[in-house]
């Protein structure tokens, strides 16, 4: 990085809000809210899963991928050598929507765990130029947790 990075706060980014499970453990969710707690496990999560109290996916999908979007749009609108390189810190399920979205993935069912998203995680997604003047995303790195090998000793 620059000595000098610019830095931006994006609330789009957010995790998803997971309303009145927040705080709670795996066993007073499951207690609590034992057919969500049931759909979330199994995977099975159609568009309208909601958090009682939360968001449901459709508006956790629709509010990443307007940000997202819009991130791109930074990046590919940039001609200044100075930022063409973009970080995005987020937690796992904002990484996970961005991942399906540029590979089309519906967020049904299994959609939202396929991909693994460690704590601390790096994911790498670059532009290759197409056609000279079509950019085409790409992922190039996924789940790498490489950088805490060296905290290990």
């Amino acid at each position: 990085l620059k000595p000098s990075p610019f830095i931006m706060v994006m609330e789009s980014l957010r995790e998803i809000d997971i309303g009145q499970w927040d705080g709670k453990s795996k066993e007073e969710v499951e207690k609590l809210f034992p057919e969500e707690h049931e759909e979330w496990q199994e995977g099975i999560l159609e568009p309208t899963f909601r958090f009682t109290g939360g968001e449901s996916m459709e508006e956790v999908q629709k509010r990443i991928k307007k940000c997202f979007h819009n991130i791109k749009r930074i990046w590919l609108g940039n001609k200044e050598e100075k930022f063409q390189d973009i970080i995005v810190i987020a937690h796992s399920g904002v990484n996970i929507m961005i991942l399906s979205e540029i590979i089309s993935i519906e967020m049904k069912t299994y959609g939202f765990r396929t991909f693994k998203q460690d704590n601390t995680c790096v994911n790498i997604i670059g532009f290759r130029e197409k056609n000279c003047w079509h950019p085409e995303l790409q992922i190039l790195l996924v789940n790498s947790t490489h950088h805490l090998s060296s905290m290990v000793k």
